[in-house]
Order: C-alpha cells, then sequence, then structure tokens
C-alpha cells in the first residue's frame, strides 16, 4: 500500500476510518495492514489468511473508449476515470486493465504505445477489445434498443460474443475488486457475473441524457424511437446498480433520484473534481469568452453550435471587438467550423490549459442536452473564470447563482450576461474568486481521490469479512 495507508500525527488513516464505517468487519474479523496490502489478523479465520498470504490485491478496471493519451493529458471523463485509477492503486497493489476501443486504434497500431505505465503511470498489465460491429440497419439503429438497452446504438459496442469472452478472460481467478466506468462498461458484467465484488460509476444517468436529447429541437420521427428507448436503458442501470456492491455518482440530485427507485443504501456521491492550480490568473483584459469541450460528444456539439449560430451574433452586436474561441478534441465535428463566423476562433486541442484561461475573460456552458456534473466548469473555477451557463449545464453543482455563476437559459438573457462581464473587471474578479473558493471546497481532486480509496478500502474489507464467515 502507499501513503493513504498510513495515518499521520493525529488524523485517523483511511483504513482506520472506514474500519468503523457500516458495512466494515464484523465483530471477530480483523483487519490489519502491512507495508503491501491487507493481510490477516490472528483474529481472522483460514480463510481470510489463505486469500491474503500471497500479500497483494487485484483490481480490474474495465472502460469503454480509448485510453487518454500520455503525449496529451487527460480530458474529460478521463479526469474522473484517472481519478479512480490513481485512489484504486492506492488500496490495490495488481492492476488490470480492459479497454474497448475501436478496431482502427488496434489495427493502425495506436496501442502499441499504450501501457498502464505511460496511460495511468501505475505498473499493471493492460488489455484491449475492439468493438462489434454491425451494420446500421433501421432495424438496429431505432427498434432494437426498445428491447434492451444493450442493443441500442450506444451500447452494442461492448456487449457482442467477442467483447463478452475479452471480459470472461479478463476475470481471472484471485481478483479482488472489479471497478466498471460508466454503464458500457458494465452491460457485459450483466451477462458474465464476476465472483469479486463490483464498484460501478454511473457517472451520467444515460437515460436522462438520452431522453432529453430525443426531446430537444429540432424535433425529427426518428427522436420518437430515440425516446421509447429509456425504459430500456433505465431498466439495465437498475440491474446494474443491483450487481454493484457500490454504485458512485456525482451528484446529490443522481443519489436522490435514484434512492426514490430503492437504491439509496448503494449509492455514493463521488464529485467530479481537478486539481486546483496554485495561483490563479487575474482577470484576462481581453474581451474573450471561452467554450471547451470534445466534439465526439453530441451534447457539447450542440451547445456549441448554439453559441455560435444564435448566442454569438447577440454578443457581436454590443462587442464588435469580442472573440470567441472553441477549444477541444474533434473540433472539425463542429459544423460551423466549416465557415467560421466573424470573431469565432477554432482552436481545437490546445495543451496549454493554464495559458489559455490566461486568455479567457468569461467561460460559457450554454448546454440543453447533458447528465452528471460539467468539468468544464469546475476547471474553470479553479482557474478563477467568471462563468455562464445554462441551469442544466450547471446541474448537480454546487456553484451559487449571481454570486459564484450566472445562470442564463434564453440566448438573449445569455448573451447580455457575457456582455455584462466583458464590460466589469469588478464584476469578474468578484464571481471568479468566489467560483474557485467554491471549487477548493467541494471539488478539489486530492480529497475526492481520498474519499474513493476510503470507499475501495470499504469494499475489500466487507469482502474479506464475508469470506471470513462464508
Amino acid at each position: 500500500m502507499r501513503h493513504a495507508r498510513r495515518g499521520r500525527a493525529g488524523r485517523t488513516s483511511l483504513w482506520d476510518r472506514t474500519a468503523r464505517q457500516p458495512g466494515g468487519p464484523p465483530e471477530g474479523v480483523a483487519v490489519t495492514w502491512n507495508q503491501r496490502g491487507p493481510c490477516d489478523s490472528p483474529a481472522a479465520d483460514a480463510g481470510v489468511r489463505r486469500r491474503h498470504d500471497r500479500q497483494t490485491l487485484h483490481a480490474l478496471i474495465i472502460s469503454a473508449g480509448i485510453p487518454p493519451d500520455p503525449a496529451l493529458g487527460d480530458f474529460g471523463n478521463d479526469r474522473r476515470l484517472r481519478l479512480f485509477v490513481d485512489a484504486i492503486g492506492r488500496v490495490c497493489d495488481r492492476m488490470s486493465f480492459l479497454h474497448f476501443v475501436p478496431e482502427t486504434f488496434l489495427t493502425s497500431g495506436g496501442a502499441d504505445s499504450f501501457t498502464s505505465e505511460t496511460v495511468w503511470r501505475i505498473p499493471g498489465t493492460m488489455h484491449f477489445a475492439p468493438y462489434a460491429r454491425r451494420q446500421e440497419t433501421f432495424a438496429n439503429y431505432y427498434l432494437k434498443g426498445i428491447v434492451a438497452a444493450r442493443h441500442g446504438k450506444a451500447f452494442f459496442t461492448t456487449t457482442g460474443v467477442s467483447q463478452l469472452d475479452a471480459v470472461r478472460a479478463a476475470l481471472t481467478s484471485g481478483l479482488d475488486l472489479v471497478f466498471a466506468f460508466e454503464l458500457p462498461a458494465m452491460l457485459p458484467l450483466l451477462a458474465v457475473r464476476p465472483a469479486a465484488p463490483v464498484l460501478f460509476d454511473l457517472n451520467d444517468l444515460i437515460h436522462r441524457v438520452h431522453r432529453r436529447a430525443a426531446t430537444s429541437p429540432p424535433l425529427r420521427p426518428g427522436k420518437v424511437a430515440h425516446l421509447l428507448q429509456v425504459p430500456a436503458i433505465l431498466a439495465d442501470e437498475r440491474r446494474a446498480i443491483r450487481l454493484a456492491v457500490r454504485t458512485s455518482v456525482c451528484a446529490d440530485a443522481d443519489a436522490r433520484f435514484l434512492a426514490r427507485l430503492g437504491a439509496g443504501s448503494k449509492i455514493v456521491v463521488v464529485p467530479n473534481a481537478v486539481t486546483c492550480p496554485a495561483q490563479a490568473p487575474p482577470v484576462s483584459p481581453e474581451p474573450t469568452l471561452l467554450f471547451l469541450g470534445k466534439y465526439n460528444y453530441e451534447p457539447n456539439v450542440m451547445a456549441a453550435e448554439r453559441l455560435v449560430r444564435r448566442i454569438w451574433p447577440l454578443v457581436r452586436r454590443a462587442r464588435p471587438d469580442a472573440r470567441l474561441m472553441l477549444a477541444g478534441g474533434d473540433i472539425e465535428r463542429l459544423p460551423s467550423a466549416a465557415a467560421p463566423p466573424p470573431g469565432v476562433e477554432y482552436l481545437g486541442f490546445v495543451p496549454d490549459l493554464e495559458q489559455l484561461y490566461a486568455r479567457t475573460r468569461v467561460a460559457c456552458c450554454p448546454l440543453d442536452v447533458a447528465g452528471g456534473t460539467r468539468l468544464k466548469l469546475i476547471e474553470a473555477a479553479a482557474y478563477a473564470r467568471p462563468m455562464v451557463s445554462t441551469r442544466i449545464g450547471a446541474e448537480g453543482l454546487a456553484f451559487r447563482g449571481e454570486t459564484e455563476i450566472l445562470l442564463r437559459d434564453d440566448d438573449a438573457g445569455f448573451a447580455a450576461a457575457c456582455v455584462e462581464l466583458l464590460g466589469d473587471d469588478v464584476r469578474c474578479g468578484q464571481l471568479g474568486s468566489a467560483a474557485r473558493r467554491r471549487m477548493i471546497q467541494s471539488y478539489e481532486a486530492s480529497n475526492v481521490r481520498d474519499q474513493i480509496s476510503a470507499l475501495v478500502g470499504e469494499v475489500v474489507i466487507a469482502q474479506a469479512a464475508q469470506s471470513a464467515l462464508g
């Protein structure tokens, strides 16, 4: 075990705190720690001794999507995944990874430079399985997902025959923990039931994202079929929660919703988080707005296009000198990039975020469709940038309207808030400083990482106790 296993002077260690939480070992089963991991105490029975004589704990991490490129760094959900990987790596000495990826990533040799050490900075073994492929017929695209989520466009890629075989091969004997990152990684486990305890991160309530996308303008006939897929997605989310010993969500509102469905005792809130820079740049004198996102995510495409086509002309009319910066990977997916409007800069991937935020006067988040919580707002707050967002864009976050963030849902109101901040240094400084204080209090990565380590410890101890009693 690494530094998380040692308590500091005057402070109870994570593992000691975990052992006293509900779900810790029952009376008569003691768990102590050595340098490498949990081992039995004399009070534990032979079953626990046999289980931990090997002095290591083995975790399997399953995710869908290409891992973060070591040369580019982490963006979007990769940051949340890294939080979990780092925290689990504190507890488990042996780490295995199974990533479902596009077949072209494998055939092009892109995976050759990806190892657990280069990607995750943790010794371990990394395996890749190609996404399942099929012809996108009318039935496949619109109808099959109504019957079961695993047949839908967003999920079939991880639930084919060869994908299930890859999961079976990864579920080796001796696993102490399986962690599934998001629903596409969890669905194969519903068919291949692991013996080890499962942690499931339901970062987004996918059925809610799907419903919002299906009911958002412009309304088209095909969206009716997508709307009819929502019950199947919700049903599989509930099945996944039942299989997992703990399911993490990123917002209190998500936890309350799942509690109403009867899953409250299994749900824990693990907020999104970033590492806060030691110092934030001063208010930028440049009249710049920023939207940052990965444009392989359709809600980001919709938000960027709304900003460019509907909100930006209103801003530009009031401030002809203003500039709009669109940053993030896959920017060529934006339809407006083919003919950039005046004053709009399509920056694409920007490796130096500190420099980008130093140039940014106002951070924008005009999302109409989303789930989970927006890392882009947490990150902007870390750099003390004043923020303007829709209510859906800021949903689930603790930022307070008017004092830490400006919330505007209509195009005219959104544009007016941006124009106000472009002309008011004092207001920008007040909003940015207050948002940064809130971010440090609620979304600092080191604190969230500690929380996840404690959660993993709870699960491992409970599993050891169950083995001792069984």
